[in-house]
Parts: structure tokens; C-alpha cells; sequence
């Protein structure tokens, strides 16, 4: 690759620009022109007597215009561009001295010299102040040759740290100028991290396995369920029964499902603690059965096995020899003088039984 000597093809004009103040730059071919709409320190607008300066990013001076208010136009150098001439290509930008200038694209920052003080302030935007991400962003715009219809306005504010033009932000813990949460913390008060995760946390409340409120079964496991039975045997089947007895089977309950009650089961499956309603054998000697005793001392019986001819139990009435039931003796029937019970014959005055007194009368 050659170099531009004495001779090219055409014209190169090397122009070096100066102000009243020591702002140099060299001309080049490749030319941006922005639009300054208003330029101010801290709200105060820059006079007639300062300049807007333009800087790549190692700060070589690209461009510079003595501010006179809206519409002051600042024209930016780029980088020249390489020249094809009869079929070998020049490096233009060593001849003009811009091969550190800007190309398309590329960032230029803009600031503004104060004459007033001698200082030139560069125009930060701080973005997420108070947040680990805060961050002071100097003030650019994108190299783009021939004119830029978009106007550019330009702040110098004054930081947290009270510095016009500084780049100081503050840091999350809403320190100017601070570091934020210092490694190995988590806040902004020297908390650390647990072993739960929780910043400034105390870690595995005592009694408790893990972080998340667990605690260790009889087998010795976090969060296990495995838990004693009633005779403290870990994983144990055995439990405590409805009267609180460590496999009682519930055996001191009476029928009445009472624990330790006085309820009992009669005879006749009657559950109660009455006795005088106990059920009893009958004469049959059946349990709450109905048989009993007749008048004739017969279990069961219906009187009929000493009833007397009148059906009176135990009864002192008898039949006669002629059917009479009654227990009147006096009035009992008698034979006849034929043996007939209850007959009427008698002896005739012949002593002839059932005679006529004939046999023995006269004539």
C-alpha cells in the first residue's frame, strides 16, 4: 500500500483549524455537521464566549464551534478514506492526519469549554443512580458524514458529590461515590448470607434440620415421619388405646364404652350399672324367662294338677256316690236298702226291700 507523496490525482487541501483558544484539529474530507440547540451549566446557559468541543473516545479533538446559542453548528472531522488510484490504493488519512478520527458510526463525545474558568466539562447522563448499576454516561453522538438534522442539546450538571461536571454517582446503598456491598455481603448494613440464603438470616432455627422448618424423625432422618409408639419404640406399631393404655385394646372400657366404668352385661344382655333391673332365672330356670310356680307348686303349671272336683285349687270339695261335688259331707248321698246309691227303696213294714207290706198282711 502506497503512501500520498508530492503527486496524486487530484487536490488535497490540508487545513489545520484554530480558535482563539489552543483547539487544533485537522481538515478532512469526510465531515459531520451537528445542530446545537442549547447548552447550559446546571440550567445556566454557556455564553458566547465558550465552545462545544468534539472528542473521540482517547480524546482526540475532532471538531470545536464558539457557542452562540440555538442552532450553533459544530463540524466534526472523520477519518479520510483510503484512495484507489490507478489501480494502487493510498492511505489518505496518513497524509492529512486523521487516521484517528472517527469513521461511520463510531462514537464522538461532545463537551463544553468554560472560557470563563479554563476548564472543559464533559456532560454526563447518569442512568440507575442509587443501584449497583449506576452508572455516569459521558455525552455522544454517532459519527454520520454531511449534515445531522437532529439538534443536539447539552447539559453540564453537577453530581452528588457537588462537582459541576463530574461523573460521580451513588452506589446502592445511597453512597456518593461509595463502592456498593462490599464481596462476601449482601446488604448494605455488613449482613451475609445465610446458609438458608436469606440475607443477614440467622440459618437453621435451633431444633429444626433444614431451612425449610424441618426436623429430624426418631430415625434420625430431616423431615422423616418415622415416630415412636407409646412404648418408645422408633417405627413402632403399638398405640395408645381409648382409655390412654399403650395397647390396652381398650379392655378397661365396660359394655358402655366407659373407661373404667361400672356398667355390666346381665344375664339377659341388658348393659347398665342397675342392679335391682338384673334379670333372673324363672322356675324353669331360664334367665329373665316368664314360667313360675301354679297353686299346685307345678312350674309352669295351671292349677289343674290339685284343683278339687270344682276346679278349686287345693279345694276341699269332693264328688259324692251320686256325682254331687260340694264339700258339704251332710248332704252326701246314701245306698237304699237296694245298694243303690242314692236309691229310694226302702224296707216295707214286712221287711221286704222295695215290698208292698203285702207278704206279711193278713187277710
Amino acid at each position: 500500500m502506497k503512501y500520498f507523496k508530492l503527486f496524486i490525482p487530484f487536490v488535497v487541501l490540508l487545513l489545520n483549524f484554530s480558535f482563539s483558544q489552543d483547539f487544533d484539529f485537522n481538515q478532512s474530507q469526510q465531515q459531520a455537521i451537528y445542530f446545537v440547540d442549547s447548552a447550559n451549566f446546571d440550567g445556566v446557559e454557556a455564553s458566547n464566549e465558550d465552545y462545544i468541543l468534539a472528542r473521540t473516545g482517547d480524546g482526540v479533538l475532532v471538531g470545536a464551534a464558539n457557542y452562540n446559542g440555538y442552532g450553533t453548528d459544530l463540524v466534526v472531522m472523520g477519518r479520510d478514506q483510503d484512495v484507489v488510484a490507478d489501480g494502487e490504493t493510498y492511505v489518505l488519512c496518513e497524509t492529512t492526519g486523521t487516521c484517528d478520527y472517527p469513521v461511520f458510526n463510531e462514537n464522538v463525545f461532545l463537551t463544553i469549554y468554560d472560557t470563563s474558568s479554563g476548564i472543559e466539562f464533559t456532560p454526563f447522563s447518569i442512568s440507575d443512580n442509587g443501584s449497583v448499576n449506576a452508572t455516569a454516561n459521558p455525552q455522544a453522538v454517532l459519527f454520520s458524514t454531511l449534515i445531522n438534522e437532529q439538534f443536539v442539546s447539552i447539559s453540564i450538571m453537577t453530581d452528588c458529590s457537588g462537582q459541576l461536571g463530574g461523573a460521580t454517582v451513588t452506589d446502592e446503598c445511597g453512597t456518593c461515590g461509595g463502592s456498593g456491598i462490599p464481596d462476601g455481603e449482601c446488604d448494605c448494613f455488613g449482613s451475609i448470607v445465610d446458609e438458608c440464603g436469606t440475607c443477614g438470616g440467622s440459618g437453621i432455627p435451633d431444633g429444626e434440620c433444614d431451612c425449610f422448618g424441618s426436623t429430624e424423625d426418631c430415625a434420625g432422618i430431616c423431615g422423616g415421619d418415622t415416630v415412636e409408639d407409646c412404648f418408645g419404640i422408633c417405627g413402632g406399631s403399638s398405640q395408645l388405646d381409648d382409655c390412654g393404655v399403650c395397647d390396652g385394646g381398650n379392655q378397661d372400657q365396660d359394655c358402655a364404652g366407659v373407661c373404667n366404668g361400672e356398667s355390666y352385661i346381665d344375664q339377659c344382655g341388658t348393659c347398665d350399672a342397675d342392679a335391682s333391673n338384673d334379670c333372673v332365672q324363672d322356675c324353669a330356670g331360664e334367665w329373665g324367662g316368664t314360667a313360675e310356680f301354679d297353686e299346685c307348686s307345678v312350674c309352669g303349671g295351671d292349677n289343674s294338677s290339685c284343683a278339687d272336683c270344682a276346679g278349686t285349687p287345693n279345694g276341699n270339695a269332693y264328688e259324692d256316690m251320686c256325682g254331687t261335688c260340694d264339700a258339704d259331707a251332710s248332704n252326701d248321698c246314701v245306698q237304699d236298702c237296694a245298694g243303690v246309691w242314692g236309691g229310694t227303696s226302702i224296707d216295707d213294714e214286712c221287711g221286704v226291700c222295695g215290698g208292698d207290706n203285702s207278704s206279711c198282711a193278713d187277710c
